[in-house]
């Protein structure tokens, strides 16, 4: 029975902290993807203590790869963003556990009330300390579009230093980072490329700091859409280039969006 009562009581928490986590790194979960990854969580952190409680080492190395696997099932993340991500998993359960904690020792409420309690306490907490640092959160746009016959989902930051076009249509760039195409495709473009598997390619030709110039390769998208509350752009045709360089330090966004996209959408 305790058993029970301590895989439902995580269950919610981790599911709880799984959607803190979303709302934090801009990254849209699917609730099925939230829901199986919980259980998972629950389960696999529940056995763990049951089975392994004297042997601490052990304990804490199976307890790390259990948040990776959890946070890696809720988003198909790639392995090296699942280990960022579970840093992040880990401090809000620390956070919620432990504020879970103290308020049940001090009120008696049914323990599902007092797990979102302590879920809307850090989230309160977490907008107060970085209301200051968030201000760009008004630039994050979900994306959907298709490219080589496969649809993309992604996070994308608006770029207003993006000043890329495609050279013969004039067309606006995006600029997607590689280890995200890499969750949809099986090589890189340029692999494609070369065994001529892709197409709709153009090279765009950009200036950075450090290097007087370079190519990058791209490809036309289709079916486009940008979302952003309760507005969304459309557009029939667009150009994403691929950067081998990820473009987010913090992983809260895989691709920069180019501002004419905005401002001539529809």
């Amino acid at each position: 029975m305790y058993f029970i009562e301590m895989f439902l009581e995580q269950w919610i928490m981790i599911a709880f902290q799984l959607k803190l986590l979303e709302w934090i790194i801009h990254k849209k979960m699917k609730f099925y993807k939230i829901f199986a990854a919980s259980i998972f969580g629950s389960f696999s952190g529940c056995l763990i203590l049951q089975l392994y409680d004297e042997d601490h080492g052990l304990k804490l190395g199976l307890m790390i790869i259990s948040i990776v696997m959890t946070v890696k099932i809720s988003c198909a993340f790639p392995m090296k963003k699942a280990w960022k991500y579970s840093v992040y998993l880990l401090v809000l359960s620390l956070f919620t556990g432990g504020i879970f904690t103290m308020i049940k020792s001090q009120i008696i409420l049914p323990w599902l009330i007092l797990a979102t309690a302590s879920c809307m306490l850090v989230r309160y907490l977490y907008v107060s300390a970085v209301k200051d640092m968030n201000h760009d959160k008004e630039s994050f746009y979900q994306m959907e579009f298709t490219i080589l016959h496969k649809k993309l989902e992604v996070c994308a930051f608006l770029d207003t230093g993006n000043f890329l076009y495609e050279p013969v249509s004039q067309m606006p760039v995006c600029i997607l980072e590689e280890e995200t195409f890499l969750k949809y495709f099986h090589e890189p473009l340029f692999k494609m490329i070369e065994k001529q598997e892709a197409e709709g390619i153009r090279m765009i030709p950009y200036q950075s700091v450090g290097r007087e110039h370079g190519m990058m390769p791209a490809v036309m998208a289709n079916d486009m859409k940008i979302t952003k509350e309760d507005r969304i752009i459309e557009h029939k045709k667009a150009v994403i280039a691929i950067s081998k360089v990820s473009l987010s330090k913090w992983g809260a966004y895989e691709m920069l969006l180019h501002p004419d996209l905005i401002k001539n959408g529809r």
